[in-house]
């Protein structure tokens, strides 16, 4: 299947998977399905599975005090997620993954971690460059907070998350971007208007 394929992809670009590693984990795949509004996990939760997105969208956030959310990302096709650092370390998940868009991912179990690491080093070497993937991106990300203003951060924003501007709603990439709905209203007023 393509799906599959696209699963492989994903987790080869980080080291060369054996055949029969690869069957090991196929076999241990559950296809999901999930309406727009279902979470993953909730924060607080144990993470019982990791999630490679086939088809839709979903919002990583941090919850905060009534109601609002600290947006951290979003995961689309071909993008896996899940709280990992809570996963490996068997912690509650710090983040709520909530699905936008009606989404197919293909999960597979936290408990089965441990036994692919066993199995080959392949496996910890994957691990390692996903890790390291994820610390690139919260590092940009970071970086786009401390030293870019809103706007420069919305320019930035339809530069590399393009295939997204459509999908969301303005709501949602306001929160991502860290800034009110009235200040996206205005910036995006200010660039129509250059």
């Amino acid at each position: 299947m393509n799906e599959d394929l696209a699963l492989y992809e994903a987790i080869s670009q980080y080291a060369v998977l054996p055949k029969d590693e690869w069957r090991h984990l196929s076999e241990r795949i559950r296809r999901r399905r999930f309406e727009p509004g279902v979470f993953l996990i909730r924060a607080g939760d144990m993470s019982g599975e990791f999630h490679f997105i086939s088809k839709g969208l979903v919002q990583l956030s941090y919850p905060k005090n009534e109601g609002q959310a600290a947006v951290k990302s979003f995961a689309q096709e071909r993008e896996m997620t899940g709280p990992l650092l809570a996963w490996l370390a068997n912690e509650p998940s710090p983040l709520d993954i909530r699905v936008i868009e009606c989404s197919e991912t293909m999960a597979f179990s936290s408990v089965l971690l441990p036994d692919l690491l066993r199995r080959h080093p392949a496996w910890g070497k994957i691990v390692s460059g996903y890790i390291q993937h994820l610390a690139r991106r919260m590092e940009n990300r970071a970086r786009s907070f401390i030293g870019y203003t809103p706007e420069k951060r919305y320019i930035n924003f339809l530069r590399d998350e393009s295939s997204l501007g459509n999908r969301l709603p303005l709501n949602q990439v306001a929160a991502y971007l860290g800034i009110t709905d009235v200040s996206l209203s205005r910036i995006r007023r200010r660039l129509n208007n250059r």
